[in-house]
This record gives C-alpha cells, sequence and structure tokens, in this order.
C-alpha cells in the first residue's frame, strides 16, 4: 500500500515550488473542493434496494512539464484527494496518485493534434478495509482543436485494480470523447460519452434474480460498507441488512454534461450530470444519476 504521507510531503513541495516560481514557471498546481451527489451508491439492480448519498471532496495535484523539444514533452504529476461520505462512511476514501506522461505532435499548427502516453499510478485508502488497494492505468489520448471554439479529446486506456479483497479486483477497458465548446468569456459547454468493458461491483441484497446469476459471479463477499442495521418502527427494535459484493463482467456507458465558468481570478466553477448504465452477465444490470459541483483554483 503507498504510504499517503510520502504523497502528502511530495505534494507540499510541489505547490511550494509552483507557487514561489509564479505563471512563467514549469510547475502547475491546481486545488479542487467539490461535492456530488449519487442516487445508486452501491450500484445495485433494484430500486428499493438502491442507497443515494452525498459526498463532499477536495483535491490537489501539481504538476511539472520539462520540455524535450518544440513538438515534445513529459509531464510529471502528483496527486492527493480526500472524499468524505456523508451516510455510507465505509466509502470515505484518501487517494494518492503519481503520473508520467509523454505528449507529442507531428506539427506546431494551431490545430495539430496534441497526443500523450501515459501511466498513472493510485494507492486507496477507505475506511472499508476491503476496498483498499492499488490501481495501475495506462492510455492514449488526443486532443485536437477543431475551431477556434470547439475542442476534442478523446482515447482510450485499460485499468487494472488490486484491492484486500478479491472481489473489488477490477480490470477494465475504457474508450472516451469529449467535445467542448467554449463561448463569452471563458465559459464552455463540454459532453462526454465514456464506454467501459470489464470489471463491475454491484453491492446488493441477495435477491431471488442476484442468484439465478450465481454462475456469472467472478467473486463475491459481505460488504463491510453496506451491511447495517434497519429500524423496524418505533418500539419494534431492528433488523440485520447484509449486502454482498458482487463481481460481474459488464458494459458500462456513462454520458456527461457539464458546464463551466469563471467565478474570478484563477478559480472557476464547473458544473457536470452523469447518467450512468452497465450491463453484466447474468442479466444483472443497474442504473443512475450523478450531479457534481467543483470549485477550481489554478496556480
Amino acid at each position: 500500500m503507498v504510504k499517503i504521507s510520502y504523497g502528502i510531503i511530495l505534494l507540499l513541495l510541489c505547490t511550494s515550488q509552483a507557487l514561489a516560481e509564479g505563471h512563467t514557471s514549469p510547475w502547475y498546481t491546481d486545488l479542487s473542493v467539490y461535492a456530488i451527489t449519487d442516487d445508486n451508491i452501491n450500484r445495485a439492480e433494484a430500486k428499493w434496494d438502491q442507497e443515494s448519498d452525498s459526498i463532499l471532496g477536495v483535491s490537489a495535484d501539481a504538476s511539472y512539464t520539462r520540455e524535450l523539444s518544440v513538438n515534445k514533452s513529459l509531464v510529471y504529476s502528483a496527486g492527493l484527494a480526500h472524499e468524505s461520505y456523508e451516510e455510507w462512511t465505509g466509502l470515505s476514501s484518501t487517494v494518492l496518485n503519481t503520473k508520467v506522461e509523454y505528449r507529442f505532435r507531428t506539427r506546431g499548427s494551431f490545430t495539430a493534434p496534441i497526443y500523450s502516453l501515459f501511466i498513472s499510478l493510485e494507492g486507496r485508502d477507505y475506511k472499508s478495509e476491503l476496498r483498499d488497494g492499488n490501481q495501475v492505468v495506462a492510455g492514449l489520448s488526443v486532443f485536437k482543436r477543431l475551431t477556434d471554439k470547439v475542442v476534442f479529446t478523446g482515447g482510450v486506456d485499460v485499468k487494472e485494480r488490486d484491492a484486500d479483497a478479491d472481489v473489488f479486483d477490477i480490470t477494465n477497458q475504457r474508450v472516451y470523447a469529449v467535445f467542448d465548446y467554449s463561448f463569452g468569456a471563458s465559459h464552455s459547454l463540454y459532453l462526454q460519452y465514456q464506454f467501459l468493458d470489464g470489471d463491475i461491483v454491484s453491492s446488493s441484497r441477495p435477491t431471488q434474480r442476484i442468484n439465478a446469476a450465481r454462475p456469472y459471479w467472478k467473486a463475491w463477499q459481505q460488504d463491510d460498507a453496506f451491511s447495517t442495521r434497519e429500524s423496524l418502527g418505533t418500539g419494534l427494535g431492528y433488523q440485520s441488512v447484509d449486502r454482498f459484493a458482487y463481481r460481474f463482467d459488464a458494459e458500462t456507458n456513462i454520458v456527461s454534461i457539464g458546464y463551466s465558468l469563471p467565478v474570478g481570478h484563477n478559480k472557476t466553477l464547473q458544473l457536470t450530470f452523469d447518467d450512468y448504465d452497465s450491463e453484466a452477465q447474468g442479466d444483472i444490470n443497474y442504473q443512475g444519476e450523478r450531479a457534481r459541483i467543483d470549485l477550481l483554483f489554478r496556480f
């Protein structure tokens, strides 16, 4: 497990360097404070079994760009983030990530595409001990200005996660495309589509449909984050609610729309809405919606 304290030290050093050298420096630092609402936080199929929650988070990222030539560069970055869940506190986590990225383009024109090859390493520490682990992501992306107002970003990547519990060991492949339209004084609208092929984890009560899909379970275990007690009513006591995490092969579609606007010097407000659905082997499917608001500071 990556030690989070090392990440804090590294990030503070990067941030101090960026602030000291200013905008002409190859150092850049982003700080984001955000809130999320999700109406199916446990990714359950049955509506009556779905749980919603609100999340507060803060993240800080620092990057250093090393220019190799006019059209080539290496970018080193590190980040630290913490998310706190209001109700399902076992999902609260601290995340440390590092990334190395090679950027290049074949010519220097305004509309020339910029390609990126990258690999990132991530360590996650949850209140739910089952989810603790490390993650590796590698991929290729392209950034291209279609006009002076429209930008396209797309790419493919592969993710592999190694968690303390087998059920949360996840491997999947992702393809995504983003169109960003700028207007006014630094305002922008963007539309994103993501397709993921690979593992998903659904935490639910053992319903008849879940049990019928047993041949398609890749792993399963009682979920310490979603097993709890619920009230039977005034004076009637409580009953135990045991949810299990099930890992399936699935195809997932995520459609996002967002809007960003400047709110002051080096500050941006960003609003995002996601609609997601997964179709797993064994005819186990889930859907949900997520809304997010970010206040982003750039140094």
